[in-house]
């Protein structure tokens, strides 16, 4: 129970800066009231989606049985969803490039 919440905590902590752009850490975006584009938001979900993939995988591995279902659902749902995503790109219903890891994504400027 306790590695569940350890688990999670990292999950729902992490999750949100690694899938938020520079303009959207910064404020700009709110406080102007504009939504990100969809090149950005496309970007975020990918980022989001192989976050939860890669540290299910690793909650997949040291969890206990209940952690281990949760992770393996996880991983499925966001495999999903990043294929869904990789399918609307393909096909050109969307316009954007697809990281396929976290490290593909440059360096936040300082």
């Amino acid at each position: 129970m306790k590695r569940t919440m350890i688990v999670l905590g990292c999950i729902l902590l992490a999750g949100p800066a690694l899938a938020q752009s520079v303009g959207e850490k910064t404020g700009v975006n709110s406080m102007l009231g504009v939504a990100p584009t969809t090149a950005d938001f496309v970007k975020e979900v990918a980022i989001s989606d192989v976050f939860e993939i890669e540290s299910n995988k690793l909650a997949e591995q040291k969890g206990n049985a209940q952690e281990k279902t949760f992770a393996q659902q996880m991983v499925t749902d966001h495999t999903k969803t990043s294929n869904d995503l990789k399918g609307l790109v393909t096909s050109g219903k969307v316009k954007a490039e697809l990281p396929t890891t976290i490290d593909s994504f440059p360096p936040e400027q300082a």
